[in-house]
């Protein structure tokens, strides 16, 4: 398989989709996001300086992937953002843009229970070094107050601290969190790292929105005495006709890797997602990438991977699964994508 090993994608909603070729050298993501002329913090590189290499929540053995998307904040607050966490399907409508929240946001949803114990206890025991060491250094500090002893304690201190304890902050704050029930087709559409990408990625989306859309609201209709049919085409003569599908949020996204796969399509399932025959999708719960998807394969994709829960063969790059977690065997496959008429 092909799709890059991951155990979370974080997106991040900015409203737009001309991200620079490298997302984290941008000032600020998030579109029309300045406030008395001083951007928004860039949540993309905050994050990836505190979980690549080189970053404290560094695992060699975790990779996250961290992604803008064309998704619109809900809020024009100033110094917030909103972002999407999958395969868990957390939506934070909310995250407040400072260095303290960013690294909250990664010890509650980014990092295990386990990691957070673990990480917890380790700060203890500095806090408690550290503790000890001021005090030894006020004890030195009185039997010779001009050994400059306090000075060195305080150059210790803060290294401890900016290595291992968090701010206050941190420990007492929690950010609020939502479930999504409903499906996520994330298409990348980054333009300036690749033209491929940036060609199909806006046709896929059209396409993506134009079938749901249809196959959500259909236009009732009635049959004239003449045999022919009359379409109402106001809205109050709608009527739902698949309840599963509404709510799909459909968004370009950054780089995902594999331009060669253009176009790069993912679609996340929620835990609970239920298949047109009410029975639980087989796929729920798991990201299925898929690559050289055309607009011809559209209706076959929401068909037989959306609605029955099937992959498809000759697109799939990888279905990525909870982590920790084996993938039910067999996953239901289909060679090619219908395409239906």
């Amino acid at each position: 398989m092909t799709m890059p090993s991951y155990s979370r994608h974080v997106v991040i909603r900015t409203g737009r989709s001309d991200w620079a070729s490298r997302i984290e050298d941008e000032e600020s993501s998030v579109l029309g996001d300045v406030q008395e002329g001083k951007p928004r913090a860039n949540l993309a590189k905050s994050l990836k300086e505190l979980v690549g290499p080189g970053g404290r929540y560094y695992d060699p053995s975790r990779n996250f992937l961290i992604t803008n998307s064309s998704l619109e904040p809900p809020t024009k607050a100033p110094h917030h953002t909103a972002i999407h966490v999958f395969p868990q399907n957390i939506y934070i409508p909310k995250l407040v843009n400072t260095p303290e929240d960013h690294e909250l946001f990664v010890r509650q949803y980014l990092l295990g229970e386990g990691e957070r114990r673990h990480l917890d206890a380790r700060e203890l025991i500095v806090q408690k070094n550290v503790e000890n060491m001021r005090g030894e250094a006020q004890a030195s500090k009185d039997d010779a107050p001009e050994t400059g002893s306090d000075d060195r304690m305080s150059e210790t201190d803060d290294r401890h601290q900016g290595r291992l304890k968090p701010s206050s902050a941190v420990r007492s704050q929690h950010i609020r969190f939502f479930k999504s029930d409903s499906p996520t087709i994330l298409i990348c559409g980054h333009n300036s790292r690749d033209s491929r990408c940036g060609i199909l990625g806006p046709l896929l989306k059209k396409e993506f929105d134009s079938y749901i859309s249809d196959q959500v609201y259909k236009t009732a209709a009635e049959r004239m005495p003449n045999g022919q049919i009359r379409f109402h085409m106001t809205r109050n003569k709608s009527f739902v006709v698949d309840t599963a599908l509404r709510g799909t949020k459909t968004a370009l996204i950054s780089h995902v890797g594999g331009h060669v796969w253009a176009g790069n399509v993912i679609i996340y399932l929620p835990h609970t997602y239920c298949l047109k025959s009410g029975e639980r999708s087989p796929l729920a719960g798991k990201g299925i990438w898929y690559g050289r998807v055309e607009p011809r394969h559209v209706e076959g994709i929401v068909e037989q991977t959306i609605r029955q829960g099937c992959v498809i063969e000759e697109l799939l790059r990888g279905v990525h699964n909870q982590p920790h977690q084996k993938l039910q065997n067999p996953i239901r496959r289909v060679s090619k994508a219908r395409q239906f008429t």
